[in-house]
């Protein structure tokens, strides 16, 4: 994968195959932009051999692995898609299908907007389950101050 010019967004996860209590990272999914005209999700060997496949026809972005492995999940517009893949020779896969809708799902600022459990069920957060401090107008409000203890240096410094 060639990604000269313009520096593409890729974004990595990897995938593990649970082996005797230890991860094992074969493959791994990342979203680039090196088509330049929307994201896609791609594979890749680890080791670096072979080349990066697509596996989105339609864009893509957010690939969450299945807990056990060879099954990728990944948001296309506003459709969970899921593709199976052969653990063995990743680059033999099934065409993604479409899980569901998830227009009335949050999309989070911090990817993955979801996650998926060992059993396959999907953890993900309703629009309308979203709360704001407007819909709680008494709530205290946290103040974070970064780099305090220059500031506190800055103004106890002796004359």
């Amino acid at each position: 994968m060639k990604t000269t010019g313009v520096a593409a967004s890729i974004r990595i996860r990897l995938r593990g195959i649970y082996r005797r209590r230890f991860w094992i990272a074969s493959t791994l999914s990342f979203v680039s932009s090196q088509s330049w005209l929307r994201d896609e999700i791609w594979l890749r060997e680890v080791s670096g051999s072979g080349e990066a496949r697509r596996i989105s026809p339609d864009g893509g972005t957010e690939p969450v692995w299945a807990r056990k492995g060879g099954e990728l999940f990944y948001i296309a517009r506003t459709d969970l898609m899921a593709v199976r893949i052969n653990l063995q020779d990743p680059s033999q896969y099934v065409p993604p299908v479409r899980l569901f809708d998830m227009a009335s799902y949050a999309l989070s600022q911090q990817p993955p907007s979801y996650d998926v459990s060992e059993t396959g069920r999907f953890l993900m957060t309703k629009k309308d389950a979203l709360m704001t401090t407007k819909d709680f107008p008494d709530t205290p409000s946290i103040t974070v101050i970064l780099n305090w203890t220059a500031r506190l240096r800055s103004t106890a410094s002796p004359d």
